[in-house]
């Protein structure tokens, strides 16, 4: 009677055979995978840096003033306006969106103090509008962040 002790060398070849075609199945399939996961969550980073950003500047609209005279520019790639005291300013450069807040002079289009700070990178598209009523006063801002569109109603606000 013969009696077995371990695996011969035949045994061993084929098992680590199928567990290397087991393995390879399984990182084709893991690999595609990992990648989609990565990419998914890059996208829902960078949504959720955009919402952040429709936030920040949403709450800066609703404290603005609906007198025109307090509007000291509006292009669909940048708006700026005067807030107790202070101006703020939101720009769209180089794929990024700005906020800014200091001195800004109107007659030279230029800021004379400022603070400018980054809120969100990587942005495709910004469009800024201002939609102003018969007596000239601003009643609602409407802006689009990549495809995010916000309007923001200035009603019975100070004049």
């Amino acid at each position: 009677m013969k009696t077995k002790q371990g695996f011969s060398l035949v045994e061993c070849v084929i098992y680590c055979g199928l567990f290397s075609m087991m393995m390879m199945v399984l990182f084709n399939w893991m690999i595609p995978m990992h990648m989609r996961l990565k990419a998914s969550s890059s996208r829902i980073a960078k949504l959720i840096e955009l919402y952040a950003a429709c936030d920040v500047l949403t709450r800066d609209i609703r404290m603005a003033s609906a007198n025109t005279d307090q509007w000291k520019k509006v292009t669909e790639q940048e708006l700026i306006w005067h807030s107790r005291g202070v101006d703020i300013g939101w720009s769209f450069e180089k794929n990024s969106l700005f906020r800014s807040e200091g001195t800004y002079n109107a007659s030279s289009q230029s800021w004379v103090k400022k603070t400018k700070n980054l809120i969100a990178d990587n942005v495709d598209t910004v469009k800024f509008q201002r939609g102003v009523d018969n007596d000239n006063n601003v009643r609602l801002v409407h802006f689009e962040l990549n495809k995010l569109s916000t309007t923001i109603a200035l009603k019975n606000r100070e004049l």
